[in-house]
């Protein structure tokens, strides 16, 4: 196995070699330091394009996850500790593009904000509502 020390916010990571290498298409693995999963990449094309990545607290509970096409674009996803959606992300260009659905801890969508190529853009006053 391979063992590559990452240093990111000041928390050493350990990461640990994909299921099938990490030249090739697969599962890469991060842990923290304490053994717990971290980051769960899938990848294609030989380990060179992420196309689902999951991202854990200490505690083991899923905190995010993107899911991308080939084409680069994907839907990133943020939980409440319940596993209930907080917030929904339309990507493009690894950069918030579209629309972002704002949920409570009940699963109710509570707002939508637009952005563009990661900014976030004022509120169409004539069309809200």
């Amino acid at each position: 196995m391979i063992f590559k020390q990452i240093v990111a916010c000041a928390v050493p990571i350990v990461l640990i070699s994909c299921s099938i290498g990490c030249d090739q298409s697969g599962q890469r693995v991060t842990q923290y330091p304490s053994g717990q999963t971290l980051r769960v990449d899938t990848t294609v094309q030989g380990g060179k394009k992420i196309i689902n990545s999951q991202w854990y607290n200490l505690d083991g509970q899923l905190a995010f996850e993107t899911k991308w096409s080939r084409s680069g674009d994907g839907i990133d996803y943020s939980f409440y500790p319940s596993g209930t959606v907080q917030e929904k992300t339309t990507m493009q260009n690894n950069l918030r593009h579209g629309p972002t659905w704002n949920y409570d801890t009940n699963g109710n969508c509570t707002s939508v904000d637009h952005y563009v190529n990661g900014v976030k853009q004022p509120v169409n006053k004539a069309n809200a509502g």
